[in-house]
């Protein structure tokens, strides 16, 4: 649930789509090292389009996806992204952190995306929503983008934009 930029969203969407192929034997979790220059590149390319007007990024952290299904709880993706965005105007200190946790309950499926979430729902706090119509149930915590699961790149390109 938080669509993160280029290469990152390749590597979360990578983790969730071998889970449940493997989710029949018990094995450790898969932890996506987010320390690659190849990380930096694509998102200084992502930051750049977006925001059109040049942007570098230094990318940090890791996503560890837990697939072992228990009770209820079908998926657990924990992120500890940083991404420190740099453009001749300044510097944006972008942190994601917090687990995503995919659920059933009473044969409906919910997504709780709990913590630090800038480039997903845009809330720091806790987030859930209902995985089979997209309705967002409850949202406590603040809205630090523009929207609940709004473009999260206007506010970051806003705050890294040249003076006028």
């Amino acid at each position: 649930m938080r669509p993160i930029s280029g290469a990152l969203l390749a590597a979360a969407l990578l983790a969730l789509l071998t889970t449940p192929a493997l989710a029949a034997e018990p094995r450790k979790p898969l932890v996506i090292d987010l320390n690659d220059p190849a990380f930096d590149a694509e998102d200084s390319a992502f930051w750049t389009e977006a925001c059109g007007f040049p942007v570098t990024a230094d990318v940090s952290g890791h996503i560890i996806v837990h697939n072992e299904k228990r009770g209820s709880v079908q998926a657990l993706t924990v992120f500890h992204i940083t991404e420190t965005l740099t453009s001749v105007s300044g510097t944006y200190r972008l942190v994601d952190v917090g687990p995503d946790i995919l659920f059933t309950r009473d044969g409906t499926t919910y997504v709780a995306v709990v913590g630090r979430s800038i480039t997903g729902s845009g809330v720091i706090g806790r987030v859930l929503v209902n995985a089979d119509t997209g309705e967002i149930l409850s949202v406590s915590g603040r809205v630090v983008g523009d929207a609940v699961f709004g473009d999260f790149t206007v506010p970051i390109c806003r705050a890294l934009a040249p003076a006028a």
